[in-house]
């Protein structure tokens, strides 16, 4: 029997800050340790891009934490987001297990349909448009392989940091909240019966229209969750209990 923990959006920016313990925290929860499967649903870092060995120093307890669940016998999938990409040469040399997975579109894990989200916001052929430009394969060859890491981190951060200040001038939640459970709605394969997402940042849980749920778990540093998905049931846990 699945026993799955999903967490999306926790946009680590530098190590020791509040997301990068909110993400241990997660890593070692009896409840993530207890489950089967553990996916990490974009956007885990803030700005993580390429096979720069930083990363792999910096966030050695984060990656030591992945690890020691992969030995265990765990599931893990990471899926790539918009702030988190081509990664494929960085993994190989950090997580050299076949029960690891990267993932850059959707899957599905029984009746499960599990994608970063924003396949959801469809309507948004601005960002849409974006998407597809910065996972071009032409741009996966330039962060891997010319691009320093002190350059891609100065002008991703300033990028970020542009993003935000702009994203919260426009953020409208009741707008959000309903623009995903449409896109979710074009989801139609009858044998898919949960639909989860991230990218959003706006919590739910809802039966669609189409007797789908739909879930998203928001924005983990405001609302201190996860998602656990058991014998068919659906909750979010509270990451204050932890092991560690």
């Amino acid at each position: 029997m699945k026993k799955i923990s999903v967490i999306s959006d926790v946009h680590v920016q530098v190590p020791n800050d509040k997301a990068y313990y909110l993400l241990l925290s997660f890593l070692n929860h009896p409840t993530v340790r207890s489950s089967t499967d553990i996916v990490l649903l974009g956007d885990i870092f803030d700005l993580m891009c390429g096979q720069h060995g930083e990363y792999g120093l910096q966030f050695k307890q984060i990656w030591d934490a992945i690890n020691s669940l992969l030995n265990q016998g765990k599931n893990v999938y990471y899926f790539e987001g918009n702030h988190d990409l081509h990664l494929e040469k960085l993994f190989e040399r950090l997580f050299s297990r076949e029960n690891f997975k990267l993932l850059k579109d959707s899957l599905v894990i029984d009746d499960i349909y599990f994608s970063h989200g924003d396949d959801h916001d469809y309507l948004n052929t601005s960002y849409q448009n974006y998407k597809k430009f910065i996972t071009r394969p032409e741009l996966n060859y330039i962060a891997n392989n010319l691009v320093p890491y002190f350059i891609l981190e100065h002008f991703g951060r300033q990028a970020s940091k542009k993003s935000r200040t702009y994203g919260a001038l426009t953020f409208n939640e009741v707008e959000v909240r309903e623009k995903f459970r449409l896109g979710a709605l074009r989801i139609s394969d009858e044998n898919i019966k949960t639909i989860v997402a991230g990218h959003s940042h706006v919590k739910d849980m809802v039966q669609l229209g189409n007797g789908k749920l739909y879930i998203n778990n928001g924005f983990p540093l405001t609302e201190g969750t996860f998602l656990l998905i058991e014998k068919g049931k659906s909750q979010f846990i509270n990451l204050a209990a932890t092991s560690d």
